[in-house]
């Protein structure tokens, strides 16, 4: 497989580089496109739609971003009646964050193709009763593996531009190969608590294998976003040894999104592993939300809010969406949200981690109290349990463990 690599050797070259990237990453995103828009289901508006215009402050005033807007989201007295009777069944549900404004993103563009369409329609139900705005992407504003993080990157930065009662908080990136199965179950529910200690997590992602899953996360509407998706695609310049796949690859969102390279999904990825990024990243059970169809089997349950179908289907991919789709239609996946096990998960998820982070925060208070021996033992296990914490926090018997080894030396070591 051809690696993509840029032949810079000099790394303070390559830094200096890196503004001018950035700078001309944000003209490449400002190129004339038209977006599809939807408010509430996937309706579009018309591509002639006012488009604003905003600027990013003194060293970049001259540059100006032609990016749609992201609409106010509707009242939830539009919904239709099957919609509010959704609505009234998760009154009661899980309080986390509840007042948060999210917003979705896609893309979908090249050959028309009808499944990815009709996985983009089965939100429609969803956004009409939470009162989700959706974005689609409609044309490609740059080559391959920079779509996905371009278009992500100028939303983010035009929400940032807006004042702060107007922007959304959070945006819900959602690759067309997923299917909304459940339309009962709210985002906000995936969100962290409102509890300061977990206020610096800024991307909600989940893992398959070890791997993030680049078709479904959540992404804070803030400057940390921005620094992640402009390192995210400055890592061909800083990185050059870094491996991210065929450079032809059009990544994540085109009707061939199939590509098992998916470049904008590993640098992502790369970059969340750093140690300047790792810690505002959380991930959470991959059925929650991005729960994969496979050829013999599906990895969720029935009552979860989406289901992705890897491009490593192949030629299966297509029946097994078109049967989907119809399942969904007759709404044979429907569950009332307070009778699925997302509250007492997600309550048990939080429950764990915070038992998590105190032990770590007690591990490191008692360091000062103990010998040299158990110090060294203490630390080891610290490390052990923050290991888990930021990269399989779903693995909730692994973190209670490494809780538990992290109990065990206090228990023998501090006197």
């Amino acid at each position: 497989m051809r690696q993509w690599r840029l032949p810079l050797t000099n790394r303070r070259l390559r830094m200096l580089l890196l503004p001018v990237l950035a700078i001309g990453l944000i003209v490449l995103i400002s190129g004339t496109y038209s977006p599809q828009l939807s408010v509430g289901g996937l309706s579009a508006i018309s591509t002639d739609v006012h488009i604003p215009t905003i600027h990013l402050g003194k060293e970049l005033d001259k540059i100006k971003l032609n990016i749609p807007m992201i609409p106010n989201p509707p009242s939830i007295a539009s919904a239709s009646r099957k919609s509010k009777k959704h609505l009234k069944a998760v009154e009661a549900g899980f309080p986390s964050n509840r007042n948060a404004k999210i917003a979705k993103a896609s893309m979908l563009f090249g050959e028309t193709n009808e499944l990815f369409e009709r996985a983009l329609e089965s939100h429609r139900l969803h956004n009409e009763i939470y009162g989700y705005p959706m974005v689609v992407l409609r044309e490609s504003v740059s080559v391959g593996y920079w779509n996905k993080l371009s278009w992500l990157l100028s939303l983010v930065v035009l929400e940032l531009g807006k004042v702060e009662e107007e922007r959304v908080d959070w945006l819900m990136y959602i690759d067309p190969s997923t299917i909304l199965l459940n339309p009962t179950i709210p985002l906000h529910i995936f969100l962290p608590p409102s509890d300061p200690q977990f206020a610096p997590f800024s991307f909600i992602g989940a893992r398959h294998a070890g791997e993030l899953a680049p078709t479904t996360f959540f992404l804070r509407v803030s400057p940390w976003s921005v620094k992640l998706l402009v390192k995210a695609m400055a890592i061909p310049l800083i990185d050059p040894e870094a491996e991210l796949g065929d450079p032809a690859s059009p990544g994540g969102g085109s009707s061939s999104s199939s590509s098992p390279a998916n470049m904008d999904g590993v640098a992502l990825a790369y970059v969340l592993n750093e140690t300047e990024f790792r810690g505002s990243a959380i991930y959470e059970p991959a059925h929650w939300f991005a729960a994969r169809q496979l050829r013999d089997r599906f990895e969720g349950q029935l009552g979860d809010l989406m289901a992705t179908f890897p491009g490593g289907l192949k030629g299966e991919r297509w029946k097994l969406m078109s049967d989907c789709l119809d399942d969904v239609a007759s709404g044979k996946w429907e569950v009332r949200y307070k009778e699925t096990g997302y509250t007492a998960e997600i309550m048990e998820f939080w429950r764990v981690l915070r038992l998590a982070r105190w032990t770590i925060f007690e591990a490191e208070q008692a360091e000062g109290r103990v010998g040299e021996l158990g110090r060294g033992e203490l630390v080891a296990a610290t490390e052990r349990l923050r290991e888990v914490t930021e990269f399989t926090p779903d693995q909730l018997k692994s973190v209670e463990g490494a809780v538990e080894g992290v109990r065990r030396v206090l228990d023998r070591q501090v006197t």
